[in-house]
């Protein structure tokens, strides 16, 4: 009888972030704006140092991924492909 740990694993390629509007990275949550702004804003200090202003409807891949990672929110490959 084989052992299922002897076979080998198909490798799972990283997932690339992209640069993602708030209100879509909310949705994508299943959050409201306001509770976004609420969960994010403890980490704004980070987001500034970036380079990320407050008021931008847009955020950049390293915001996203770094947003994905303090938030434990896991995005799957479509959503981050747009579909």
């Amino acid at each position: 009888m084989l052992n299922n740990l002897s076979t080998p694993q198909k490798q799972i390629s990283p997932i690339h972030y992209r640069a993602m509007l708030k209100s879509e990275f909310a949705r994508m949550m299943g959050v409201s704006m306001s509770t976004f702004r609420k969960y994010v804003k403890p980490h704004w200090k980070k987001l500034r140092n970036m380079g990320i202003d407050k008021n931008a409807r847009l955020l950049p891949p390293k915001a996203v991924c770094y947003l994905c990672n303090v938030l434990s929110v896991d995005l799957y490959e479509d959503e981050l492909r747009g579909r």
